[in-house]
């Protein structure tokens, strides 16, 4: 019952919510998958004959909507909608697999049904709902005792899209713990998976998909990530000169030393988030429960402390975050929503963000909401560890 509501809200939402399937209005992001569709069904070899900026794993979201290209738009839309419903499915099962009571569950799967409105068109216009859904799998699969298939669905999901990685450490500690007759046959399949998925462009394109990873591995501090976000609001005060220009690849991005400098060290400290969140959890209990906010703290990290936040990124917290229990559970999945409302309010006004107007604070407002969301899942991962040493 919660589920079917559940789908019916997320297919209103996708119908009216804005650049949704009633509308005609895309992204640019769109119509750049698009043309990447139209050339690898040309038969141009991704990473060698074509340059892709995105890992092997986004390549089936944007060759199979190009089997009409006067249709892509609808078509890409449609399939975002179909991989968003799948979330919501499993989801409900990851939950379910906690033993969570009918509110719970409703809560569990609310953010996610409500997100082409709440977040706004960055939902369906751009392709995160595919990594989402590959994330969320892997998870509910570890909660249900099947690790080969959670790190199948895992290693998919970081070919896809990268961030998945963040929540690896947790992952390992929690299969040692608690599979650890399997530890072996996971890492395999988790191996198995990525030279599938990756080596043959290894071999085909090797310059091509290492200047792919290059590319994001050494971009500028993104303007709307948390130490930009400082920056900004130090120029609205006076009291520092922001230059934003045109980053790699497309990105608005802060020039100069400082902000360089500040990219390094937000890496430094998402880097000691997430082996701080492996630790805690090590230290303490390998229960489900605990295990779904150590992981869900990870992602959190990964997204707040990035040097690179763009909308979409709040994609991937989407069903992971309401599947935490307890009253911080509530409060962040409250948080959550803040944040997503945010972000839609933020990414509508992103001209005035570009000029450095008003908006800049409330983009700081959403930052800052994310840290809180941080400090909320870690506080918890953490009090559980010290419990457990006393």
């Amino acid at each position: 019952m919660v589920v079917g509501l559940a789908l019916l809200v997320f297919v209103a939402c996708c119908l009216a919510g804005p650049g949704g399937l009633l509308t005609t209005w895309h992204a640019a992001d769109v119509s750049y998958y698009g043309q990447l569709g139209s050339h690898l069904r040309a038969g141009e070899i991704p990473y060698r004959t074509l340059y892709v900026e995105y890992p092997p794993g986004a390549l089936p979201v944007f060759l199979l909507p190009a089997v009409s290209e006067a249709h892509y738009v609808d078509l890409f839309k449609v399939l975002m909608t179909l991989l968003g419903a799948a979330a919501i499915v499993v989801t409900a099962g990851a939950a379910t697999a906690l033993h969570v009571s009918p509110r719970r569950l409703a809560l569990a799967v609310a953010p996610l049904a409500t997100a082409p409105v709440v977040l706004g068109s960055v939902f369906l216009n751009r392709y995160d709902a595919w990594p989402m859904l590959l994330t969320v799998a892997g998870l509910a699969a570890l909660l249900r005792l099947r690790p080969v298939r959670g790190t199948v669905a895992l290693a998919l999901s970081v070919v896809a899209k990268v961030f998945a990685a963040a929540a690896l450490p947790v992952v390992a500690v929690y299969l040692v713990r608690t599979a650890r007759s399997v530890v072996r046959r996971a890492a395999i399949a988790f191996a198995a998976v990525l030279a599938v998925t990756v080596l043959p462009f290894v071999i085909v394109g090797p310059g091509g998909l290492a200047f792919s990873f290059y590319v994001q591995l050494t971009r500028h501090l993104e303007i709307e990530s948390l130490a930009a976000s400082f920056l900004l609001a130090a120029d609205r005060l006076g009291l520092y000169h922001a230059r934003i220009v045109d980053g790699t690849p497309g990105s608005r991005d802060l020039a100069g030393a400082f902000p360089t400098a500040l990219g390094v060290a937000t890496a430094v400290v998402e880097v000691a988030a997430l082996v701080a969140c492996a630790v805690w959890f090590a230290k303490g209990p390998s229960g489900r429960s605990r295990f779904v906010a150590a992981f869900a703290t990870a992602l959190v990290a990964y997204v707040a402390f990035g040097k690179v936040l763009s909308p979409q990124y709040m994609v991937w917290l989407l069903p992971i975050v309401p599947l935490v229990g307890g009253r911080r559970g509530y409060a962040a999945t409250g948080l959550l929503v803040s944040a997503l409302v945010l972000t839609r309010l933020e990414f509508q006004a992103f001209d005035s963000l570009n000029a450095i107007g008003p908006v800049v604070w409330l983009l700081l407002v959403r930052n800052l909401t994310l840290v809180a969301l941080f400090v909320t899942l870690a506080g918890g991962v953490r009090r559980s560890s010290s419990v457990a040493a006393a």
